[in-house]
């Protein structure tokens, strides 16, 4: 009775062993499957955020260049204002003058 529990339980474990390493190379290839498809979107990601960071840096200089025209601008105003308001102190002061 013990022979035969013995050999029983050595057959069970002996049709799971073989059962493992044909499963073995499915599961292999289904993992290095996955492991390219990841691989692959991953690159794809890395690309696009490449192309991000360049539009982000165009954008950057842009903005920039704006910021410096518009400090121009600003000054060229401020000079206006300031010819323009020395003429109407002039003129008020002719005025009173009469």
């Amino acid at each position: 009775m013990k022979i035969i529990k013995r050999i029983i339980l050595l057959l069970f474990f002996s049709i799971q062993f073989s059962n493992a390493c044909m499963c073995s190379g499915v599961i292999s290839s289904s993992y290095s499957d996955f492991k390219t498809h990841i691989i692959s979107k991953l690159n794809s990601q890395s690309n696009a955020l490449k192309e991000l960071q360049k539009s982000i840096e165009k954008n950057t200089q842009t903005i920039e260049k704006q910021i410096n025209i518009f400090i121009k601008d600003n000054s060229i105003l401020e000079n206006d204002l300031l010819e323009i308001n020395r003429k109407i102190f002039e003129l008020r002061k002719q005025n009173q003058l009469r």
